[in-house]
């Protein structure tokens, strides 16, 4: 079964504030991600409710995302500058 890749509003919200050709490799990034979740992980951060994100950095830009293996979703959390 594939994973349902989901984005947090306020990922939403950043990805509009940048140019159409970096948002689309970040897509491009987050399809991959979807397709093989665990393959894609530099590094990991708990959130504040606890759970464990996955995190890579990308032209530039950290993205953490969360497996959710009860509902098979990939929800990415938050995308930002690498060096916040």
């Amino acid at each position: 079964m594939k994973w349902r890749l989901l984005l947090d509003i306020e990922v939403i919200e950043f990805l509009q504030t940048l140019r159409a050709p970096m948002r689309q490799r970040l897509f491009a990034v987050f399809r991959r991600i979807q397709d093989f979740p665990g393959n894609h992980r530099q590094f990991t951060e708990t959130d504040p409710a606890g759970r464990l994100l996955s995190a890579l950095v990308c032209e530039g830009y950290a993205i953490y995302y969360w497996e959710d293996f009860a509902d098979r979703h990939i929800k990415v959390m938050r995308v930002c500058l690498a060096d916040r």
